[in-house]
């Protein structure tokens, strides 16, 4: 089948690779493209294409004069917007190549902030910035410190000015040295998604990093990732603060952090039986994706399982998530929205737990318990019975641990599927 208009959209290399060797399956595309409408490539795959190096990138977006018969050919793709070359042999001088002179390009998948901290420190430091153009990136990384990457102090604060269209930044070698940085990202006015990743050499804190960030910028972001924020009791997560801060978001992951609280919200909300009465003030309103693995305090898991737009929870390796605390979010939460519950590792959930959504009212579709001891195949029997009974469109995966593998195989299959 010959290529369409549409399919020149779109071009994702990988597929037909083994038709052609490295940079001249560019020029194969080039050769279609010449005689219908370049301007139009807006995505481009080469990932994984070992043969595809600096050359291919520049025969795509640097025109070359007098150079041959192909020349015609070259630098006519300044309209790409998403780049991905991940795999293939383009190297960091081949990014910024890229970066140079495709002025439409808004993701390129292994673009960091080093690449931009290198080619414009000099400028920034002698304040030379403003004769620059702006690029029109919208997503961009901060990777954890390795070899010759380590993150310069001021790159945020350069990247703000250089990028004002990010939409997404994803952060991982900031510390605590660094973490005032973080306040530069408030000039995004674009800026919905943030996720931050703490390594065992970058120690960011809750309260000196984060919070003046959000207080700032939180009410925008409709997405927000921590992953590994310190155990350090002062600068710990704290739940309430996310609450009050990030009223907006949508997508909430919170990955193996420290939790904390504070005295004024202790004396908000006292004992459970008072906090019944507070949680209507400590609720993400649109909150629909939960995702949250390690420990977390009891008063935190209610104010989470308290917002009413929740679609989807995945919740890993909690021992604090127990029938009591599911009991107390039942209360608070008629979870009307709620599609997906995927538990693993929760090893204080009997059937009374999950029994709870097992209602006419709750319109779930897929379970998915893996690894909670105290969940059983006769359970997940129990909730098959009654879900053919009820006409429900309900799907239950269960998987047990691996020590209960031979008790098991005694009772039958491990996966169930209602």
């Amino acid at each position: 089948m010959p290529l369409t208009f549409t399919l020149l959209l779109k071009l994702p290399l990988r597929h037909i690779r083994p038709l052609c060797k490295g940079n001249r399956i560019l020029w194969c595309y080039l050769r279609l493209l010449i005689t219908r409408d370049s301007a139009n490539l807006r995505d481009l795959d080469v990932g994984g294409c070992l043969k595809v190096t600096d050359a291919g990138i520049a025969g795509l977006c640097v025109s070359v004069v007098n150079s041959g018969p192909e020349s015609e050919l070259l630098g006519k793709c300044k309209s790409i917007r998403r780049l991905r070359v991940y795999g293939s042999s383009v190297s960091r001088e081949g990014v910024k190549l890229a970066l140079r002179n495709l002025p439409a390009l808004q993701e390129l998948d292994v673009l960091t902030v080093h690449h931009l901290a290198e080619m414009h420190q000099a400028d920034f430091m002698s304040q030379k910035l403003l004769d620059k153009p702006k690029y029109s990136l919208t997503v961009l990384d901060i990777p954890p410190r390795y070899g010759s990457y380590l993150y310069l102090a001021g790159s945020l604060e350069l990247i703000a000015f250089l990028c004002p269209a990010l939409t997404r930044v994803n952060v991982g070698s900031i510390g605590s040295k660094e973490e005032r940085d973080l306040l530069s990202l408030s000039t995004l006015e674009r800026l919905t998604e943030l996720k931050i990743v703490c390594t065992v050499a970058d120690i960011l804190t809750f309260s000196g990093g984060l919070v003046p960030l959000l207080s700032v910028k939180g009410n925008s972001l409709t997405s927000l990732e921590l992953l590994n924020l310190r155990p350090i009791p002062r600068f710990s997560t704290n739940i309430p603060i996310l609450i009050k801060f990030c009223p907006n978001l949508t997508c909430l992951k919170l990955w193996r952090n420290s939790y904390t609280t504070t005295r004024w919200m202790e004396e908000r909300m006292g004992t459970i039986q008072r906090k019944r009465i507070k949680l209507k003030n400590f609720k993400f309103k649109k909150l629909k994706k939960l995702t949250l693995c390690g420990e977390i305090l009891t008063t935190d898991w209610i104010c989470l399982l308290s917002s009413p737009s929740l679609t989807d929870i995945e919740i890993r390796s909690c021992d604090a998530l127990t029938d009591h605390v599911l009991q107390e979010a039942v209360q608070s939460n008629e979870f009307n929205h709620l599609k997906k519950l995927d538990l693993f590792d929760c090893n204080f959930v009997t059937e009374k737990g999950i029994e709870l959504f097992m209602t006419e009212s709750n319109p779930l579709t897929e379970i998915n318990l893996n690894c909670c001891k105290k969940l059983t195949k006769k359970d997940v029997d129990n909730w098959q019975n009654k879900a053919v009974e009820k006409n429900w469109e309900l799907s239950v995966l269960f998987l047990p641990c691996e020590s209960d593998d031979e008790d098991g195989e005694e009772e039958g299959e491990g996966e169930i599927e209602v």
